[in-house]
């Protein structure tokens, strides 16, 4: 130690450093090593060094009041050890309550670490807001249309027609195929004054930069209508369960990408896919409110047989239709 001391006031720290690790090596107790060692690391910027040599006297003496004021200052300007520096700065203060430097120390990272904790639990809302609102944004992946659609209240209709589709010609001619479709169901319906009926369109993933389904639905249904109107049906021999209503209606329902990307991040489909058509009409069909559901295309023409048959009311509830 003496000679360690000797060496540090002549300015040769490398030998005065290996005969203070000696002499701390030799005699662990005697805390004055330490400290002349620790003095000399922080002479040359070796900081979390000297912070180790102090940890010795800790070790060796638990009760010595400058191992730990000494410890938890130098601690206290490295990063990511602030906790044993907080640690050493109370065992200061319980050995020598009335010590400033030990109760500042304490107090200024005490303070640090009331900081730290609102941070943390300000994160911690964050992340619980931001997963709340996850979950809720899955929960609504189907998003029903605008009420705006709906002019009044819908009654539970007899039979909801389902089908999918999205506005970006992924099928070619998609325009026109939907156009003809409402307009002939739309045609048939009124004719046999069968108005207890919904249309439930799933838009899938819809393109921000093209008009919305519901545009070219309400397009479709007004080529579809009779220019005398509703009341001049030519057929009345159908099931009042079906024509005592004010219908027929339409929903339109978007998919959201929330929900299409879990597909894909499940491999249920691939990314980019512009189409899942059962995925979609499964939403239709689980979102539809009629007592019997027809799924259907946009190119599936419907016969007059077909219609006439639904206009009896007769599905059943035991029977697939296929």
């Amino acid at each position: 130690y003496i000679l360690g001391t000797i060496r540090n006031h002549e300015g040769r720290t490398e030998e005065a450093e290996m005969h203070l690790r000696q002499a701390v090596e030799l005699f662990p107790g005697f805390s004055q090593s330490s400290f002349m060692h620790a003095e000399l690391l922080v002479a040359q910027q070796r900081v979390e060094e000297a912070a180790n040599a102090m940890a010795v006297v800790q070790t060796a003496d638990p009760s010595n009041f400058f191992g730990a004021l000494n410890r938890g200052m130098l601690l206290q300007q490295l990063q990511g050890r602030t906790e044993e520096a907080l640690d050493s700065f109370k065992k200061a203060v319980i050995l020598n309550p009335t010590d400033e430097d030990a109760q500042q120390g304490l107090q200024e990272l005490e303070t640090v670490f009331r900081k730290r904790r609102k941070q943390e639990q300000k994160q911690q809302r964050r992340q619980a807001a931001a997963r709340q609102q996850k979950q809720q944004q899955d929960e609504d992946a189907v998003v029903p249309a605008p009420a705006s659609e709906q002019k009044q209240p819908v009654p539970e209709p007899y039979l909801s027609i389902v089908l999918a589709s999205r506005n970006d010609d992924y099928a070619g001619s998609q325009k026109q195929r939907l156009e003809n479709f409402f307009a002939l169901w739309h045609f048939q319906l009124l004719g046999l004054c069968m108005r207890n009926v919904e249309f439930v369109v799933v838009d899938w993933n819809p393109p921000a930069t093209r008009p919305p389904l519901r545009d070219i639905v309400e397009h479709g249904l007004l080529l579809g209508k009779r220019p005398n109107g509703p009341e001049g049906c030519h057929e009345t021999a159908v099931s009042s369960r079906i024509s005592a209503a004010s219908g027929p209606w339409f929903r339109v329902l978007e998919v959201s990408p929330v929900a299409i990307s879990k597909l894909a991040e499940k491999g249920l489909m691939k990314k980019g896919q512009p189409m899942a058509e059962y995925y979609a009409k499964n939403v239709g069909i689980r979102e539809a409110r009629g007592e019997f559901v027809l799924a259907t295309n946009p190119d599936a023409v419907p016969s007059p047989a077909l219609v006439r048959f639904l206009a009896t009311a007769s599905l059943r509830k035991d029977t697939f239709y296929g």
